[in-house]
């Protein structure tokens, strides 16, 4: 490393870094790839998966966290909440590593997959 200040990795907005604070990063091990990788999750709704790259880091988004009304319907109307649940922490499931579980600052617990981003399997 040379003897400047900069740091060796650096997210930008072309890499999709987070726009508000990061609670939580969790190394992965990741045998498949090969490559060094880590998630992180950030009061900006989103969980992101990091790949360290040779000479740049870059970024792919796992989960937005969606919010949630009040209401136990489950059915979208109009009168839905639309944005961003800001997201505190996170722990992947031992035995099923694509398994997750996510907190959030509304104080729900969402169940979630790797495979299906686009929604929660189960919220608590």
């Amino acid at each position: 490393r040379a003897r400047t200040k900069k740091p060796i990795y650096q997210s930008t907005v072309r890499t999709n870094k987070h726009t508000d604070p990061v609670w939580e990063v969790r190394w992965n091990n990741d045998e498949s790839t090969g490559t060094l990788n880590f998630y992180s999750i950030s009061s900006d709704g989103r969980v992101s998966n990091w790949f360290l790259l040779k000479s740049k880091l870059e970024s792919e988004e796992v989960m937005e966290l969606k919010l949630m009304s009040g209401t136990s319907g489950g059915e979208d109307d109009e009168t839905s909440l639309a944005g961003l649940a800001g997201g505190l922490c996170f722990d992947f499931n031992m035995q099923t590593e694509h398994l997750f579980l996510v907190g959030t600052e509304e104080g729900r617990i969402h169940k979630c997959s790797k495979a299906f981003s686009g929604q929660y399997l189960e919220t608590y």
